[in-house]
């Protein structure tokens, strides 16, 4: 590999880490802002964009989290009062109305 070529990808790499930092700032912020832990909240998006049936090994491999660390966070929220239940227990499906921000109201 020629020397232009390494200090290229030398380059890319620094702007990707760069990148990659920044928006797991933007994370961090978030979960920070809604006094959670940043594993907390990544098990929240995780289960936001898989859905009903993700398993821990999902949120795990989604996350690149050890299982440990999902585990003893899950508990964790549980201690916390969280329940786990599935998303589609939490929405209606019926005589409901969505508001400016989104969210389901019961009619």
């Amino acid at each position: 590999m020629s020397t232009d070529s390494t200090v290229l990808i030398s380059k890319y790499l620094k702007e990707y880490n760069h990148i990659y930092k920044e928006a797991n700032e933007i994370y961090h912020e978030a979960a920070r802002r809604l006094h959670l832990s940043d594993s907390a909240f990544e098990i929240f998006y995780a289960l936001f964009d898989m859905g009903d049936n993700c398993l821990q090994r999902d949120i795990c491999k989604s996350s690149c989290l050890p299982k440990q660390t999902i585990n003893s966070s899950i508990r964790k929220l549980q201690a916390d009062g969280y329940e786990i239940v599935p998303v589609s227990q939490l929405l209606y499906t019926e005589n409901y109305s969505i508001d400016p921000n989104g969210a389901q109201i019961k009619n």
